[in-house]
């Protein structure tokens, strides 16, 4: 039979593991939202790119090939949607500070728990 060693299940090493793994689940909180804020911004900016061209082309009084209705309901298309997708991102950015607030004190456990390899 193959031996396995039992594991040290002191309080220590108990307390260790589980700031480990807080470290790990908050490391991955942290990634996503930056990810979430980056799509979205790369969205938001797409958003304002096509608003701006669409107010370029009635400013400058170019022959249309849409109706000014159509123009219109895209433009308000648009700043519904520019509107929806700030607001998105303002939230994003209260959730990356509690994120980052998260990985700092799951950092500071881990190294007052003696994980400091882990941090």
């Amino acid at each position: 039979p193959v031996e396995i060693p039992s594991p040290d299940l002191s309080h220590a090493f108990l307390i260790r593991q589980a700031t480990i793994l807080s470290l790990e689940t908050s490391t991955i909180t942290l990634n996503r939202t930056i990810q979430a804020f980056l799509d979205l911004s790369q969205s938001y900016m797409k958003s304002l790119s096509e608003l701006t061209g669409i107010f370029e082309m009635n400013s400058e009084n170019l022959p249309m090939i849409f109706t000014s209705q159509e123009l219109y309901d895209e433009m308000v298309r648009l700043k519904i949607k520019v509107k929806s997708e700030k607001h998105q991102l303002l939230e994003l950015k209260m959730l990356y500070d509690y994120s980052k607030k998260l990985m700092e004190s799951s950092i500071e456990a881990a190294f007052l728990a003696g994980a400091e390899s882990a941090s």
